[in-house]
């Protein structure tokens, strides 16, 4: 009888796990932001919710791919995932 295969679950990293891995690499939110030009809300804003840019900015600081991080917002394939958007004519 075949061994049973268990299912992997990747799960995101904790926000305070990122935050570990930049400072580690010396470095912060805004830190991070400053060099990529951008507001510090377009990094802070990935930690919580789906935001590709911020995504990417902190991904590449760490030199791994956004999907290592946040596996539950990319396809198998490394692309970002749709959205589900809310639709106003069902809204009560």
């Amino acid at each position: 009888m075949a061994p049973r295969l268990e299912p992997v679950f990747l799960t995101p990293w904790h926000p305070a796990d990122i935050m570990s891995a930049i400072k580690k690499k010396g470095a912060t939110l805004s830190s991070l932001a400053i060099a990529a030009g951008v507001q510090k809300q377009v990094v802070s804003t990935a930690m919580y919710r789906p935001y590709a840019r911020g995504e990417r900015i902190i991904a590449d600081f760490l030199g791994i791919h956004p999907s290592v991080i946040w596996p539950d917002r990319y396809s198998l394939a490394g692309t970002p995932m749709p959205r589900a958007r809310a639709n106003k004519d069902t809204a009560a």
